[in-house]
């Protein structure tokens, strides 16, 4: 939800024309549970987001992109995911050799092409190359479109759908011995 409201925040050229968003799960520090009457406070988008980030648009390319979301797996024991937005998707499978495990990326469907210049928005700390996601401050063309929570309390103005998954996909399947089943790790 967080990557979607920085993407609706940043989608329009006067606000830097973004494509794709990315946030990183140590960004979000709690749950956003709406109130009885399904309203939620500033201070609860504060709780969440309490860092007072702002939200930076850039210039990376497709090949750039697929090196950032390897930076994921620095620590293959323990990933460090990044959560897109809509329209966005990517397939990783661990098992193959570090720098080989993006396997798929799109963007509303098509192939990420590795050449062409993608607008992308995160969060400054990210921006800065935070988390060691060091490919975000190669990025250009830098424009800086504000506070992340103004850019979530618009987004939640417009009352939008609870994201679905489907974004982040993994083709490693763990049999869990134990229960009989099958888990996607």
């Amino acid at each position: 939800m967080l990557a979607d409201a920085q993407l609706f925040w940043t989608r329009p050229k006067s606000r830097g024309g973004a494509q794709i968003a990315f946030m990183n799960n140590s960004g979000v520090r709690g749950d956003l549970v709406p109130r009885a009457d399904g309203t939620v406070t500033y201070g609860q988008l504060f709780a969440l987001q309490p860092f007072e980030n702002h939200v930076i648009v850039m210039n990376l390319t497709g090949a750039q992109l697929k090196r950032l979301l390897e930076q994921q797996f620095l620590d293959a024991a323990e990933p460090g995911m990044l959560m897109p937005s809509a329209g966005f998707a990517f397939t990783y499978d661990v098992r193959r050799a570090a720098g080989d495990r993006i396997v798929r990326m799109t963007l509303n469907g098509k192939p990420i092409d590795p050449k062409r210049i993608y607008r992308v928005t995160t969060n400054s700390f990210l921006a800065a190359g935070g988390d060691n996601f060091s490919v975000f401050a190669e990025g250009t063309e830098r424009f800086d479109s504000g506070l992340d929570l103004d850019a979530l309390e618009a987004y939640l103005k417009t009352n939008p759908a609870i994201p679905t998954g489907g974004r982040v996909k993994s083709l490693h399947i763990v049999r869990d011995k134990t229960a009989g089943s099958s888990v996607r790790s």
